[in-house]
């Protein structure tokens, strides 16, 4: 499985990732733009990648991200939220 976020807010977003212990490599490929590549337990591909005109982000679309850790077992449940339909 690929999951891809483009974001206005490359470094923000691998810091928050990061909190939540996903560990990612800066990679970039050919002329591509540079861009942040986790591997994650279940071998999905966790890509983050800079936003730009022909793939443009929608602020409607997260308003709210929070990420909660279970201390018995020390797994991060992440909840995203938004107001708009």
């Amino acid at each position: 499985m690929l999951l891809v976020i483009y974001t206005e807010r490359m470094e923000e977003c691998r810091e928050f990732y990061g909190a939540l212990g996903i560990r990612f490599e800066r990679e970039q490929h050919g002329h591509g733009p540079q861009h942040h590549t986790a591997v994650l337990p279940d071998g999905t591909v966790f890509e983050l990648y800079p936003a730009t005109a022909g793939r443009p982000i929608d602020r409607r679309s997260i308003t709210r991200c929070t990420a909660t850790r279970r201390s018995s077992t020390g797994q991060f449940t992440v909840r995203a939220t938004s107001d708009h339909p």
